[in-house]
């Protein structure tokens, strides 16, 4: 069953700092390269610096990004950028608001355990990923960033301690890339108590941060004070709970022009074609069987499977009922390797991407020979391929909007 507690969090100093947005930044496996010069330059004590260093010429076991990672952390401490909450430990109640919408949860210690012993998975993950986060955590002995996860069911007595909280003053209320947030602290032990209590009795599902977890249920079983990783917790019934869909840009050698490839499409899907994406997107909702395409000259294709069950007969690999006619299964179990014969994507092949405006644009400056749009999963499925025990391809869900990156920090006892 899950167990958590609370803790006393560290957290950027507001005598120094009037505004977060310049030191906070998002979870680090959604800033480009691009994003990762921009939030440098807006502060020498960026949280970027220390969960996204930069590897240096010359770099070695004493002096790499990890190391350097570890020294900033000890400074920042030292010189009070980063200030311990001094009270007795707490649970942070937060919210996110964007576009019209607020989702509520809260930050608290989780305890690690193996999956299924209600914590639950739904993403594969990968082994460099895995290392990297390893390296900054085993150094740090931090979280920096809560993992994301929703669980099941809903609590109307967790509803009630939300209400009352944010009836108050919060704690920390701040803008940052169009998504207001705002933090207060639960500390008083009756409403602990139910926290504590409330989450004994659910089902923890990992929305964002599989790597993560994985990381911290290894560096938990070799070293002391390690058995506990930060999360925020969102109810799987929480409105304002949303789950984008994330396309997939795609660079391949075939001619995506020739008759050959056009023939062998046509005999599978029906495809219609559009001048814009708004209505080929449109069409892309949940129960289609099929998935958007861009391969230039302002012409957006939709292709639907001419026939669901001989697309189901020719998947690669064993998949799974629980999700075999979502789009994103049909993309790359059948066309991705029947279609475009690429098997496995490298990474270095495939780029996910949120904003179709910005996918189409990868494609037109040449970067990549076509883009696969997809509509987004609903939380409901999520959970049950989770139970089921089954992996989704990666970056299959983007959950939005992500946890702030330095807003609340987990130091390990």
């Amino acid at each position: 069953m899950p167990t958590i507690k609370p803790f006393k969090a560290l957290m950027y100093n507001p005598a120094k700092f009037r505004d977060l947005s310049k030191v906070l930044a998002p979870p680090y496996d959604v800033i480009s390269p691009k994003d990762q010069e921009d939030l440098y330059r807006r502060s020498p004590r960026n949280i970027t610096r220390i969960i996204l260093g930069k590897t240096k010429p010359g770099d070695s076991s004493r002096d790499n990004k990890y190391t350097r990672a570890l020294r900033s952390f000890r400074n920042w401490i030292k010189e009070g950028v980063l200030v311990s909450d001094r009270r007795s430990p707490a649970i942070y109640v937060c919210t996110q608001e964007c576009g019209g919408e607020k989702r509520t949860g809260f930050v608290a210690a989780l305890r690690v355990e193996e999956y299924g012993r209600g914590i639950f998975p739904h993403e594969d993950t990968f082994l460099s990923h895995r290392v990297d986060r390893l390296s900054l955590l085993r150094l740090c002995r931090a979280n920096f960033n809560p993992i994301f996860f929703l669980y099941s069911p809903g609590s109307s007595a967790l509803e009630k301690i939300f209400k009352k909280t944010v009836a108050r003053q919060p704690l920390e209320s701040l803008e940052f890339q169009g998504v207001k947030s705002r933090v207060w602290r639960v500390a008083d032990p009756g409403s602990v108590s139910v926290f504590v209590r409330e989450m004994k009795k659910k089902k923890v599902f990992i929305a964002d941060g599989h790597h993560r977890y994985d990381v911290a249920l290894k560096y938990s079983r070799e070293a002391k004070g390690a058995g506990y990783t930060m999360g925020l917790f969102v109810s799987m019934e929480d409105k304002g709970l949303k789950i984008l869909p994330t396309h997939r840009a795609i660079k391949t050698a075939v001619r995506l022009s020739s008759p050959e490839f056009l023939k062998l499409v046509n005999r599978y899907f029906r495809v219609t074609r559009f001048g814009s994406p708004g209505r080929m997107i449109a069409c892309l909702k949940p129960g289609f069987y099929g998935f958007g395409m861009y391969a230039g000259g302002n012409i957006f294709e939709l292709l639907e499977a001419r026939d669901i069950r001989q697309v189901e007969r020719l998947f690669h690999g064993d998949v799974p009922p629980c999700w075999r006619r979502l789009n994103m299964v049909i993309l790359h179990h059948f066309f991705l390797h029947n279609i475009l014969k690429l098997g496995e994507v490298p990474g270095e092949n495939i780029k996910y991407v949120t904003d179709e405006a910005e996918a189409k644009k990868l494609v037109d400056t040449g970067g990549y020979s076509a883009v696969f749009f997809l509509n987004s999963i609903k939380p409901e499925t999520v959970r049950e391929i989770a139970l089921s025990g089954e992996k989704m391809p990666h970056k299959a869900t983007y959950f939005y909007p992500k946890p702030l990156s330095g807003l609340i920090i987990y130091k390990f006892p």
